[in-house]
């Protein structure tokens, strides 16, 4: 994981990055993104998400609550599209998925 900070201030408001996930379908790399709340809705999820995916060529994942529409946002902004619906750690998760860059 990276932390994400603001060019201006340098202040951290999140983090951003991979995590290697073993699904019942096999190995996967999940790009996951996480904001402090106060920095939400600003686009900085998006800036960082796109910015850590050209780092790893190939399919990547990221799982997401099926309530969660700003991360589904963030998804669909990085170039990935819905796979399937799981549930994992207990909760009702869609699976985006993105070919390489």
């Amino acid at each position: 994981m990276y932390a994400a900070r603001l060019r201006d201030h340098g202040d951290t408001v999140g983090f951003v990055g991979y995590a290697p996930r073993r699904l019942e379908w096999g190995d996967e790399l999940e790009l996951g993104w996480l904001l402090l709340p106060q920095f939400h809705g600003r686009g900085l999820a998006t800036e960082a998400a796109v910015a850590v995916r050209r780092l790893v060529p190939g399919r990547v994942i990221a799982l997401i609550r099926v309530e969660n529409e700003a991360s589904k946002n963030v998804a669909r902004k990085v170039g990935m599209t819905l796979e399937r619906e799981i549930e994992f750690a207990g909760f009702r998760t869609e699976v985006f998925a993105s070919p390489s860059p």
